[in-house]
Order: structure tokens, then C-alpha cells, then sequence
């Protein structure tokens, strides 16, 4: 997964938590389907789902399509 983009307007409104994605990520790792499941406000909740990417899941040893829930936290440092 990378690392998600901080909204220069959600960082200015001192706006911080902790956003969990449902994503469903394809035999090749790429997610299919984003749905924020709990967010924190549009803003982060767009830029959690823009930063979901995984390596592909395996059952058997062959790639799978999966759905997993994703904690992607923001967090303002002074």
C-alpha cells in the first residue's frame, strides 16, 4: 500500500483519524473495489481509498481475488 497524499484542506482544519477501507483486491493486487466502510471526512476518506494497493492474495499458492478491510490512519505532527 502507499503512502496516502494528506489533504492540504484536511491538515489545515486540524482534520485526523483513522479511515477503514473494504477493498477488493484482484489475483494481480490491484484493487477493484474501494468502499470506505468508517471515515473520518471526505477528504481523508478520498485519499485512504486513492492509497489502497496490495500484492495479490494467495489460496493453494495461486493468486485470488479477495476482500480485506484496511485501517489507513492520518495524523497531524507538530
Amino acid at each position: 500500500m502507499q503512502e496516502p497524499a494528506y489533504p492540504e484542506a484536511a491538515r489545515e482544519a486540524g482534520q485526523e483519524g483513522t479511515v477503514f477501507c473494504d477493498v477488493l483486491v484482484s489475483k494481480e493486487g490491484t484493487p477493484l473495489e474501494v468502499r470506505v466502510a468508517k471515515g473520518v471526512s471526505p477528504a481523508l476518506d478520498e485519499a485512504a481509498a486513492r492509497a489502497a494497493l496490495f500484492e495479490p492474495a494467495l489460496k493453494d499458492g495461486a493468486p485470488v481475488s479477495v476482500w480485506m478491510r484496511v485501517p489507513i490512519e492520518f495524523e497531524l505532527h507538530s
